[in-house]
């Protein structure tokens, strides 16, 4: 079936391009065929690694072939549909779907050509290159396509997720004129509460500083509540809640700490966040999540900050053995360094991890941020 398909919509390639096509769909049609029950454990892994490099290979041929059609405008002239509109009608896909296959095309051939490269070679998917593509703009992709290299080594490491708000922080500093309008957090940011019976119903969206003061305050009292409800479940045997409810419980006491707030004491209210600075680029301030923080000074106005200055060699805290637990600080430079779970294929966020000693505290370990994951 999947080869009538694929023969139905290339009988007009020629040569090479007719027999490739043809080779893969057949190859495809096989493996699609196979039931994956009659492989063993290692070549079923096997299988599905080497299936998702294929898929790669697929996605280069593809964007190929969109960026072409897109430049000769030929469903323009043929169809009276703009490329997009085509495929989504043609493939039967979202139009979301499509417009970001086209526009990454349009992109990794063009402006982004090391991108595309990487995609033939396997390197990376097209996931990583729409995470480019959708980053890039006039006044960052000539820097962005001089340090592919570096961005591909990293993917290797990283998990998907901080790879791509590292892209993103990346593209917005290399940015000359700023991909960032600070007069536009107010209106961004809304929030709405409405009564449903016995419940009220709370949404909305933040932005900017503001965001990044109310996301950390938010973990900060979860984070406590979490610590609370375990010690508790020890006694009571009480399940402890799940993220969703503590983050609730959490905005809950904020709002009774803030309403319990007298502004002419002497302790003001305490809100702390975590900002990174790199010393190499003192401008250049972030969360602990690689996110680009922008007019800083708000931040400072309104809240208790954990500064880490960071270098290219890494934070230097170290306790030896004159302490076996890590310190507040070491556990923010390491939260800050490994992004959570360093486990292979785990992507736990590190408010949910431990910190532990690579090297065994009870065989001579040491508390060194360098020996702790």
């Amino acid at each position: 079936m999947v080869v009538h398909m694929f023969e139905d919509g290339c009988g007009d390639l020629d040569g090479a391009a007719a027999t490739g096509v043809a080779a893969a769909c057949g190859v495809l049609s096989t493996m699609a065929s196979l039931p994956a029950s009659v492989l063993s454990d290692d070549a079923l892994a096997e299988a599905t690694l080497a299936l998702e490099r294929a898929r790669r290979f697929l996605d280069a041929a593809e964007l190929g072939c969109l960026a072409e059609l897109d430049r000769r405008r030929v469903t323009d002239t043929r169809y009276g549909l703009r490329t997009t509109a085509w495929l989504a009608h043609e493939a039967k896909l979202p139009r979301a779907v499509a417009a970001a296959r086209v526009r990454t095309a349009r992109k990794v051939t063009g402006e982004l050509a090391p991108v595309g490269d990487a995609l033939r070679d396997g390197i990376i998917g097209f996931d990583h290159a729409r995470v480019l593509a959708d980053a890039a703009n006039p006044g960052n992709t000539d820097e962005l396509a001089g340090v592919t290299s570096e961005l591909w080594d990293a993917a290797q490491v990283a998990t998907f997720q901080r790879w791509q708000t590292e892209v993103r922080g990346l593209a917005e500093l290399l940015d000359a004129d700023g991909g960032h309008d600070p007069a536009g957090d107010l209106p961004e940011s809304r929030l709405r509460a409405r009564r449903v019976g016995d419940i009220t119903v709370i949404d909305g969206q933040l932005s900017g500083d503001g965001a990044h003061i109310a996301e950390s305050a938010l973990d900060q009292i979860a984070d406590e509540l979490f610590r609370r409800h375990t010690r508790d479940a020890t006694l009571t045997g009480d399940p402890v809640p799940p993220r969703p409810q503590l983050l609730a419980e959490a905005f809950i006491e904020l709002c009774r700490r803030g309403l319990a707030v007298d502004p002419s004491a002497s302790k003001p209210p305490r809100v702390e966040a975590t900002v990174v600075i790199n010393a190499a680029e003192p401008h250049h301030v972030t969360d602990t999540t690689g996110t680009r923080l922008t007019d800083t000074d708000v931040l400072l106005c309104d809240a208790i900050l954990w500064p880490i200055i960071t270098t290219f060699d890494g934070l230097p805290l170290a306790m030896g053995r004159s302490q076996r637990f890590a310190t507040p600080h070491q556990v923010r430079a390491v939260n800050l360094r490994d992004g959570g779970c360093v486990f292979p294929g785990c992507d736990t966020p590190a408010a949910w991890t431990d910190l532990h000693h690579a090297d065994p505290w009870g065989h001579h370990g040491h508390t060194d941020t360098d020996r702790m994951c």
